[in-house]
């Protein structure tokens, strides 16, 4: 990663700082220092975070598998996996349409559908007491 400001750091084999100015290659034990002093470059690429849900989890909590993954996640699941679940969720359980199932919609598609029809909520409400308030028809 290249520095985008300057600072000093100690490499290692070395007894002295040295000065690195943006556009230097920062060695990689003088990446925190440099991220302390907030000269590191992102170096392109954003750093995902690797512990994040799979996607079993991640439809098992209320999500839809076609978000998989998770803003800022890398995805721990393959694109089988991923694939299997889309299609899981997209195929109507015992002749109801999938977007029918209220109970498999997540908290904001259910908000959605109570703002659809003019029906008041609180906000922070339990997806339960959201369902509650759908209408039975």
């Amino acid at each position: 990663m290249k520095a985008i400001k300057e600072f000093q750091g100690v490499p290692n084999g070395e007894i002295y700082p040295v000065t690195y100015v943006p556009g230097d290659e920062v060695p990689p034990e003088l990446h925190a220092t440099a991220r302390h002093f907030g000269a590191l470059g992102s170096g392109g690429a954003p750093v995902l975070r690797d512990d994040g849900p799979t996607v079993a989890q991640y439809v098992a909590a209320g999500y839809g598998a076609e978000s998989y993954p998770p803003a800022g996640y890398a995805s721990r699941s393959t694109e089988d996996e991923i694939a299997a679940a889309e299609k899981a969720q997209a195929t109507p359980l015992d002749g109801q349409s999938a977007t029918d199932d209220a109970a498999k919609q997540t908290i904001p598609e259910i908000k959605a559908k109570l703002d659809e029809l003019k029906i008041e909520h609180k906000s922070g409400m339990s997806k339960a007491d959201l369902l509650a308030l759908l209408p039975k028809d």
